[in-house]
Protein backbone atom coordinates (compact mmCIF):
# COMPACT_ATOMS: atom_id res chain seq x y z
CA UNK A 1 0.00 0.00 0.00
CA UNK A 2 1.48 3.23 -0.83
CA UNK A 3 1.20 6.35 1.64
CA UNK A 4 -0.18 9.35 -0.10
CA UNK A 5 -1.01 11.27 3.04
CA UNK A 6 1.30 14.09 5.05
CA UNK A 7 1.73 12.43 8.27
CA UNK A 8 -1.16 15.02 9.43
CA UNK A 9 -3.37 13.61 7.48
CA UNK A 10 -2.91 10.07 7.85
CA UNK A 11 -4.24 6.69 9.92
CA UNK A 12 -0.99 7.11 12.02
CA UNK A 13 -2.29 10.61 13.39
CA UNK A 14 -5.77 9.56 13.99
CA UNK A 15 -5.70 5.76 15.10
CA UNK A 16 -6.07 6.15 18.82
CA UNK A 17 -8.50 8.14 17.91
CA UNK A 18 -10.41 5.22 16.53
CA UNK A 19 -9.54 3.13 19.10
CA UNK A 20 -10.89 5.63 22.11
CA UNK A 21 -14.17 6.69 20.02
CA UNK A 22 -17.25 5.34 22.02
CA UNK A 23 -20.17 7.44 19.81
CA UNK A 24 -20.05 6.15 15.64
CA UNK A 25 -22.65 7.68 15.44
CA UNK A 26 -21.58 11.06 13.44
CA UNK A 27 -17.17 12.57 13.52
CA UNK A 28 -16.83 14.35 16.68
CA UNK A 29 -13.84 16.68 17.59
CA UNK A 30 -11.17 14.14 17.54
CA UNK A 31 -11.02 13.82 13.82
CA UNK A 32 -11.86 17.48 12.88
CA UNK A 33 -8.75 18.20 10.04
CA UNK A 34 -10.23 21.81 9.20
CA UNK A 35 -13.28 24.53 9.09
CA UNK A 36 -13.94 27.30 7.43
CA UNK A 37 -17.12 29.63 7.28
CA UNK A 38 -17.86 31.11 4.14
CA UNK A 39 -20.81 33.08 3.51
CA UNK A 40 -22.42 32.25 6.74
CA UNK A 41 -22.06 28.66 5.85
CA UNK A 42 -19.50 26.43 7.86
CA UNK A 43 -17.28 23.69 6.28
CA UNK A 44 -15.47 21.43 8.37
CA UNK A 45 -13.59 18.52 7.64
CA UNK A 46 -13.14 15.03 9.15
CA UNK A 47 -10.90 12.32 9.20
CA UNK A 48 -11.89 8.80 7.62
CA UNK A 49 -9.67 5.89 7.55
CA UNK A 50 -10.16 5.95 3.46
CA UNK A 51 -5.80 5.81 3.64
CA UNK A 52 -5.99 2.66 1.61
CA UNK A 53 -4.92 3.17 -2.31
CA UNK A 54 -5.61 -0.29 -4.25
CA UNK A 55 -2.87 0.95 -7.03
CA UNK A 56 -3.79 -2.07 -9.31
CA UNK A 57 -7.30 -1.32 -9.84
CA UNK A 58 -9.60 -1.51 -13.14
CA UNK A 59 -12.20 0.57 -11.82
CA UNK A 60 -12.04 3.91 -10.20
CA UNK A 61 -15.40 5.25 -8.15
CA UNK A 62 -15.54 8.63 -7.23
CA UNK A 63 -18.21 10.17 -5.25
CA UNK A 64 -18.35 13.67 -4.32
CA UNK A 65 -17.52 12.91 -0.53
CA UNK A 66 -18.40 10.18 2.15
CA UNK A 67 -21.15 11.05 4.04
CA UNK A 68 -21.84 10.52 8.22
CA UNK A 69 -22.86 6.97 7.23
CA UNK A 70 -19.61 6.11 5.12
CA UNK A 71 -17.51 7.59 8.79
CA UNK A 72 -19.60 5.68 10.92
CA UNK A 73 -19.83 1.96 8.89
CA UNK A 74 -15.64 3.11 8.36
CA UNK A 75 -14.45 3.49 12.06
CA UNK A 76 -16.76 1.17 13.52
CA UNK A 77 -14.80 -1.81 11.07
CA UNK A 78 -11.70 -0.24 12.02
CA UNK A 79 -12.24 -0.58 15.18
CA UNK A 80 -13.03 -4.56 15.02
CA UNK A 81 -9.90 -4.84 12.86
CA UNK A 82 -7.94 -3.10 15.53
CA UNK A 83 -9.07 -4.96 18.25
CA UNK A 84 -8.41 -8.21 16.36
CA UNK A 85 -4.63 -7.37 15.60
CA UNK A 86 -4.87 -6.65 12.10
CA UNK A 87 -2.20 -4.78 10.06
CA UNK A 88 -2.69 -1.21 9.78
CA UNK A 89 -2.69 -2.03 5.82
CA UNK A 90 -5.36 -4.70 6.55
CA UNK A 91 -7.24 -2.13 9.18
CA UNK A 92 -7.53 0.08 6.24
CA UNK A 93 -8.28 -2.48 3.77
CA UNK A 94 -11.15 -3.29 5.32
CA UNK A 95 -12.54 0.09 6.82
CA UNK A 96 -12.90 1.32 2.92
CA UNK A 97 -14.20 -2.20 1.55
CA UNK A 98 -17.08 -1.83 4.10
CA UNK A 99 -17.55 2.39 4.19
CA UNK A 100 -17.32 3.49 0.89
CA UNK A 101 -20.54 3.69 -0.96
CA UNK A 102 -22.25 2.02 1.89
CA UNK A 103 -25.73 2.05 2.79
CA UNK A 104 -28.55 2.50 0.72
CA UNK A 105 -26.56 4.15 -1.98
CA UNK A 106 -24.19 1.11 -2.95
CA UNK A 107 -27.42 -0.90 -4.09
CA UNK A 108 -28.02 1.86 -6.97
CA UNK A 109 -24.39 1.87 -7.70
CA UNK A 110 -24.05 -1.38 -8.12
CA UNK A 111 -27.04 -2.03 -10.88
CA UNK A 112 -25.81 1.71 -12.76
CA UNK A 113 -22.62 -0.44 -13.01
CA UNK A 114 -24.01 -3.42 -14.09
CA UNK A 115 -26.15 -1.29 -16.78
CA UNK A 116 -23.66 -0.17 -18.33
CA UNK A 117 -21.44 -3.06 -18.74
CA UNK A 118 -18.91 -3.00 -16.00
CA UNK A 119 -19.58 -5.97 -14.76
CA UNK A 120 -18.55 -7.60 -18.16
CA UNK A 121 -15.44 -5.79 -18.44
CA UNK A 122 -14.27 -6.93 -15.46
CA UNK A 123 -15.32 -10.43 -15.62
CA UNK A 124 -17.55 -10.39 -12.28
CA UNK A 125 -21.45 -11.87 -12.60
CA UNK A 126 -22.27 -8.20 -11.15
CA UNK A 127 -20.28 -5.65 -9.69
CA UNK A 128 -21.58 -6.13 -5.86
CA UNK A 129 -18.59 -8.44 -5.88
CA UNK A 130 -16.75 -5.53 -5.82
CA UNK A 131 -17.49 -4.73 -2.23
CA UNK A 132 -16.88 -8.35 -1.34
CA UNK A 133 -14.36 -11.20 -2.81
CA UNK A 134 -13.27 -8.54 -5.55
CA UNK A 135 -12.72 -5.96 -3.76
CA UNK A 136 -8.93 -6.09 -5.62
CA UNK A 137 -10.27 -4.97 -9.09
CA UNK A 138 -11.41 -1.50 -7.06
CA UNK A 139 -10.40 1.51 -5.93
CA UNK A 140 -13.54 3.17 -4.19
CA UNK A 141 -12.93 7.50 -3.28
CA UNK A 142 -14.67 10.32 -3.55
CA UNK A 143 -13.31 14.18 -5.02
CA UNK A 144 -12.94 15.08 -1.40
CA UNK A 145 -12.01 12.20 0.28
CA UNK A 146 -12.49 12.51 4.03
CA UNK A 147 -15.73 13.53 4.84
CA UNK A 148 -17.18 17.35 4.21
CA UNK A 149 -19.34 18.68 6.00
CA UNK A 150 -21.73 21.75 5.92
CA UNK A 151 -23.39 23.10 8.83
CA UNK A 152 -23.25 19.81 10.26
CA UNK A 153 -24.70 17.96 6.96
CA UNK A 154 -23.72 15.50 4.58
CA UNK A 155 -21.67 18.22 1.76
CA UNK A 156 -23.89 18.01 -1.63
CA UNK A 157 -21.55 20.98 -3.59
CA UNK A 158 -24.62 23.25 -3.40
CA UNK A 159 -24.48 24.83 0.38
CA UNK A 160 -22.02 26.77 -0.03
CA UNK A 161 -21.92 26.10 -3.77
CA UNK A 162 -18.69 25.14 -5.00
CA UNK A 163 -16.73 27.53 -5.92
CA UNK A 164 -12.59 25.99 -5.44
CA UNK A 165 -10.99 29.87 -5.72
CA UNK A 166 -13.01 30.79 -2.72
CA UNK A 167 -13.24 27.43 -0.49
CA UNK A 168 -9.18 26.82 0.10
CA UNK A 169 -10.68 23.68 2.44
CA UNK A 170 -11.78 22.26 -0.83
CA UNK A 171 -9.38 23.07 -2.58
CA UNK A 172 -6.70 21.73 -0.10
CA UNK A 173 -8.87 18.87 0.03
CA UNK A 174 -8.44 18.36 -3.47
CA UNK A 175 -4.71 18.93 -3.89
CA UNK A 176 -3.92 16.58 -1.21
CA UNK A 177 -6.66 13.75 -1.77
CA UNK A 178 -8.14 12.75 -5.43
CA UNK A 179 -5.24 13.80 -7.48
CA UNK A 180 -2.58 12.21 -5.23
CA UNK A 181 -5.27 9.04 -6.04
CA UNK A 182 -5.19 9.69 -10.06
CA UNK A 183 -1.68 9.23 -10.03
CA UNK A 184 -1.03 6.48 -8.10
CA UNK A 185 -3.81 4.22 -9.77
CA UNK A 186 -2.99 5.53 -13.57
CA UNK A 187 -4.62 2.05 -15.60
CA UNK A 188 -8.04 2.20 -14.42
CA UNK A 189 -11.15 3.31 -15.96
CA UNK A 190 -12.83 6.23 -13.78
CA UNK A 191 -16.25 6.25 -12.63
CA UNK A 192 -16.99 9.89 -11.50
CA UNK A 193 -21.32 9.84 -9.80
CA UNK A 194 -23.19 13.04 -10.08
CA UNK A 195 -22.58 16.62 -10.62
CA UNK A 196 -19.79 17.99 -9.00
CA UNK A 197 -17.50 14.79 -9.17
CA UNK A 198 -18.24 15.07 -13.07
CA UNK A 199 -17.69 18.69 -13.22
CA UNK A 200 -14.19 17.84 -11.60
CA UNK A 201 -13.31 15.04 -13.82
CA UNK A 202 -14.80 17.04 -17.00
CA UNK A 203 -12.21 19.99 -15.49
CA UNK A 204 -9.16 17.02 -15.02
CA UNK A 205 -9.57 16.21 -18.67
CA UNK A 206 -10.03 20.03 -19.72
CA UNK A 207 -6.29 20.14 -17.90
CA UNK A 208 -4.90 17.37 -19.44
CA UNK A 209 -4.63 16.08 -16.05
CA UNK A 210 -6.32 12.89 -17.00
CA UNK A 211 -6.60 10.59 -20.54
CA UNK A 212 -10.11 11.69 -21.72
CA UNK A 213 -10.71 8.22 -22.91
CA UNK A 214 -10.69 6.53 -19.71
CA UNK A 215 -13.20 9.18 -18.23
CA UNK A 216 -16.96 7.42 -17.77
CA UNK A 217 -18.45 10.62 -17.37
CA UNK A 218 -22.70 11.25 -17.05
CA UNK A 219 -23.01 9.01 -14.61
CA UNK A 220 -25.65 10.07 -11.86
CA UNK A 221 -25.33 9.77 -8.26
CA UNK A 222 -26.67 6.76 -6.67
CA UNK A 223 -28.10 8.50 -3.26
CA UNK A 224 -31.51 9.05 -2.38
CA UNK A 225 -31.40 12.74 -3.32
CA UNK A 226 -31.25 11.33 -7.21
CA UNK A 227 -33.49 8.41 -7.15
CA UNK A 228 -35.60 10.05 -10.09
CA UNK A 229 -32.15 10.28 -11.90
CA UNK A 230 -31.32 6.25 -11.17
CA UNK A 231 -34.66 5.41 -11.71
CA UNK A 232 -34.64 7.31 -15.28
CA UNK A 233 -31.06 5.96 -16.07
CA UNK A 234 -32.29 2.45 -15.07
CA UNK A 235 -35.42 2.66 -16.91
CA UNK A 236 -37.46 2.32 -13.97
CA UNK A 237 -39.46 5.40 -14.53
CA UNK A 238 -39.74 6.00 -18.15
CA UNK A 239 -42.29 9.96 -18.50
CA UNK A 240 -43.82 12.55 -15.30
CA UNK A 241 -40.08 13.78 -14.33
CA UNK A 242 -39.76 16.57 -12.24
CA UNK A 243 -37.63 19.67 -13.48
CA UNK A 244 -34.26 18.61 -11.98
CA UNK A 245 -34.41 15.46 -14.54
CA UNK A 246 -33.69 15.46 -17.88
CA UNK A 247 -34.31 12.03 -19.26
CA UNK A 248 -32.87 13.29 -22.68
CA UNK A 249 -29.51 14.17 -21.16
CA UNK A 250 -29.41 10.97 -19.15
CA UNK A 251 -30.83 8.75 -21.91
CA UNK A 252 -27.41 10.15 -24.10
CA UNK A 253 -25.03 10.08 -21.16
CA UNK A 254 -26.01 6.47 -20.30
CA UNK A 255 -25.76 5.10 -24.14
CA UNK A 256 -22.35 7.19 -24.23
CA UNK A 257 -21.46 5.10 -21.00
CA UNK A 258 -22.11 1.40 -22.44
CA UNK A 259 -20.79 2.51 -25.57
CA UNK A 260 -17.21 3.83 -23.67
CA UNK A 261 -17.16 0.60 -21.41
CA UNK A 262 -17.66 -2.02 -24.75
CA UNK A 263 -14.55 0.07 -26.17
CA UNK A 264 -12.42 -1.41 -23.95
CA UNK A 265 -13.72 -5.26 -23.62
Amino acid sequence: MVNLYTPERSFQAFKQAIVDCADTSSPTGAFLMNRETIGGNTLEEFYIPFDYVNENAKIFVIGITPGVTQWTNAVEEAQKAINEGCSDEETLRRAKTTGAFSGDLRSNLVKMMDYIGLNVFLNLDTCAELFEAKADLAHLTSSFVNPILSNGKDYNGSVPKLNLKKQVILQNSLTNGILKEIEAVPNALYLPLGRVPNELFGQFVANHQIDPQKVLLGMPHPSKASAERVACFLDKKTSGFSRVTDPVKIHAARAALIEQVKHFM
